[in-house]
């Protein structure tokens, strides 16, 4: 469809394309009451919108957001970020100039001064996994982290409430009467691992199970990290009747490990991911798992930058937690001792 122009609407309106832009642009002007009228009645009418980006360069300030991140934009795992932030963008009005770079210091550097040459001057820094980061100073004073914090917390960030949401994935698994249950973490440990263990630990403190060591393991984070550790696990502690995986692609290898043992899922083993990925729907059976909130950090880190009329102080800034929900799947039933108790 063809963009309506200013000539188009001056032709409409029987005018130079000059008294259009005057008219459109609220420019003080000798132009009648009745010559602005149909102006901006013809501009309706044809369905014209300014170019806000040429209005805004030649106003050396342009209404873009930059979106800043290590990898987002080149895998499915996190794109809701840049797609809630893309639409909270849109509401004001705005783009959003999107960067991956691919954790090169060097080409952020790049990207941030090219942007600044537009005149972009706020800023998200997204991470694809919640990480510590050190924020460039470049960035200026307006820039919200999203999926990351800074290592003082003097940024305005949003993250993943991981020990929440790891206590929560954990009371699944107690709550449909599990006592004996493990935990195969992360072996490049994250500040998530940390996090998530923690989340573990204090579900079965809730529960009054003390927690037994042979229960954590660490796994390369893939599949057959997940494998190998659920082997170590099982070995060391064959009573185990649940597991919680810190990720989905952990748990996949879980599932892998119980085929391997003859073990059925959920009936002699029971299993909970964590990341709310494909990986979870696709798995047999399907996953529970727990989903991190991808959009909803991206829309808040995007409103939070675009809702700041002054700069952000860094010495007033904050860490807010996002809870993570629980997604329902298949992988979980009652322990198999109440199984082998209901067949009696």
């Amino acid at each position: 469809m063809k963009r309506v122009t200013l000539t188009d609407i001056a032709h409409e309106a029987g005018v130079s394309p000059a008294t259009v832009s005057l008219v459109l642009n609220d420019r003080p002007a000798r132009i009648t009451a009745t010559t602005r009228d149909r102006v901006r009645g013809v501009a309706e009418t044809l369905g014209y919108r300014p170019n806000t980006l040429a209005q805004s360069l030649r106003r050396q300030h342009t209404p873009a957001i930059g979106l800043i991140s290590d990898r987002i934009a080149t895998t499915p795992f996190a794109v809701g970020i840049v797609a809630a932030a893309e639409a909270v963008a849109r509401e004001h009005g705005r783009l959003v100039f999107l960067v991956d770079t691919h954790d090169d210091p060097d080409t952020a550097t790049d990207a941030i001064a090219a942007l600044r040459q537009h005149q972009v001057t706020r800023f998200v820094y997204a991470c694809m996994y919640h990480r510590v980061v050190d924020v460039p100073s470049d960035l200026g004073p307006h820039v919200v982290l999203c999926n990351a914090r800074a290592p003082d917390d003097d940024v305005p960030a949003i993250v993943p409430d991981e020990r929440r949401g790891a206590h929560d994935a954990t009371m699944q698994l107690l709550e449909a009467g599990h006592r004996r249950v493990a935990f195969v973490n992360d072996a490049l440990d994250p500040p998530a691992a940390t996090l998530r263990l923690a989340g573990y630990r204090d579900a079965l403190a809730e529960a009054g199970i003390t927690a037994d060591p042979r229960w954590v393991h660490a796994a390369d984070p893939s599949f057959d990290g997940g494998r190998e550790a659920t082997h170590r696990l099982l070995e060391a502690a064959p009573d185990v009747t649940g597991i919680f995986a810190f990720s989905d692609r952990i748990a996949v290898g879980c599932l892998a490990a119980a085929h391997d043992r003859g073990l059925a899922v959920p009936r002699e083993l029971s299993l909970v991911g964590f990341d709310g990925t494909d990986v979870a729907g696709y798995a047999i059976p399907r996953l529970t798992t727990v989903a991190l909130p991808h959009h909803e950090m991206g829309r808040w880190a995007a409103t939070a930058l675009l809702d700041a009329a002054e700069p952000v102080e860094r010495a007033r800034g904050e860490t807010r937690l996002l809870r993570c929900d629980v997604v329902a799947g298949a992988s979980i039933g009652p322990p198999p001792d109440d199984v082998r108790s209901d067949a009696l």
